[in-house]
């Protein structure tokens, strides 16, 4: 049985419309899959469903289930791991296309001491990262390995290191990376850009010790977010620093954002206490806003010309599963400058994320709940 309820509020010219739906069929702790027209299926350790078909992990389990949309309309790509605790060192990634009707399936080397590698969805191509080691690994569609390197000629193996893949469009991304794992080294972080058919060239070298994030934005300019050990102290500070690739100055803040995304020429960003929109050209925050409490910023994304902020009041953990508290949509609009909070939930929630439809709706999935919102 579905309930649909409507809802709406008119944060002064901006209007957000909310259709709620209960799932019943969707098993506990599984995460529904879209892609730009809908929802596909879910996904447990032990099962997935997709298209209306039922594909069983049976002697594996499932780790991740990935949209690579939109530059792999209706494809997915599914991680799987032996499901005992045997010694086996490897991954097996299948590569679902054609509406599921298509599969190619490949067997990826994975040291049980390491995390699974992040997966970076490029054109007719599969971006493996691999932090611990500073190495990337390229896979075509059938799985065979186009590239496979390290990003620095000497990289010791260390759970300290961070690194970050944007893919920038078709077969172009950036890429940052530590050269070490020494957390008083000041400029240790180095964005490099890769592009086809060529092994990552170096862009830019920054003062900066331990890397967050990174964004890129559609006309050139680059935000790397993350903390510096000023005078070589084992304390550190925050640093979010924007360059443009075809110039050789930084602007930079003393932000550490949890969530960043770029909406023209602003890069918008959630702390635990605000929202913020930040320009190249400014030293100061164009837009700061005061969400009023200590937050937990989950997912900040877009939807038609308004910039939204999911998050959380609080979370806390229950037989060592993070639960997050009522859960809250804030939406901005740019052109106005209207805001809104949107309680979505006065209960704690194990699974909250975002999945985009089209344009300015979306589905926000609340454990076996589904929000449908539009943003008009």
């Amino acid at each position: 049985m579905t309930s649909v309820v409507l809802l709406r509020f008119s944060p002064l010219l901006a209007q957000v419309e909310l259709k709620y739906f209960r799932t019943e069929t969707v098993p506990n702790e599984a995460r529904m899959l879209f892609d730009e027209s809908g929802m596909k299926g879910f996904w447990t350790m032990e099962q997935l469903h997709l298209y209306g078909k039922r594909h069983a992990a049976d002697m594996q389990r499932i780790f991740n289930v990935i949209p690579l949309g939109p530059l792999m309309d209706e494809a997915f790509l599914i991680i799987e791991d032996l499901a005992d605790e045997s010694d086996n060192q490897s991954i097996t990634m299948t590569l679902l296309t054609d509406m599921g009707t298509h599969s190619t399936s490949w067997t990826v080397p994975h040291h049980r001491d390491r995390g699974l590698p992040h997966i970076t969805a490029l054109r007719d191509k599969i971006l493996l990262s691999y932090p611990e080691d500073q190495r990337i690994a390229i896979r075509d569609m059938s799985g065979q390995l186009t590239m496979n390197i390290s990003l620095f000629e000497e990289s010791s193996w260390s759970h300290e290191k961070m690194l970050r893949v944007f893919s920038t469009g078709e077969d172009h991304f950036l890429a940052a990376g530590m050269t070490s794992a020494d957390l008083r080294e000041s400029k240790n972080v180095i964005v490099f850009e890769g592009l086809p058919g060529r092994e990552p060239i170096r862009l830019r070298s920054l003062p900066m010790t331990v890397l967050y994030d990174l964004a890129a934005s559609g006309t050139g300019i680059v935000a790397v977010a993350g903390t510096v050990s000023p005078d070589g102290a084992y304390s550190h500070e925050p640093k979010l620093i924007l360059f443009r690739k075809d110039a050789t100055g930084t602007q930079e803040f003393p932000l550490l954002p949890r969530n960043m995304l770029w909406h023209g020429n602003l890069l918008y960003a959630a702390d635990k206490r605000q929202f913020l929109a930040l320009s190249y050209d400014e030293p100061e925050p164009v837009i700061q806003i005061d969400l009023g409490r200590k937050i937990i910023p989950l997912e900040l994304f877009r939807a038609g010309e308004s910039v939204c902020l999911l998050y959380a009041e609080g979370t806390y953990y229950q037989q060592g599963t993070p639960l997050f508290s009522r859960p809250t949509l804030f939406v901005f609009n740019p052109r106005n400058g209207s805001r809104e909070n949107l309680l979505l939930s006065k209960t704690s929630h194990k699974i909250l994320r975002v999945s985009m439809l089209f344009d300015e709706h979306f589905f926000i999935q609340l454990d076996q709940q589904l929000l449908k919102l539009g943003i008009r």
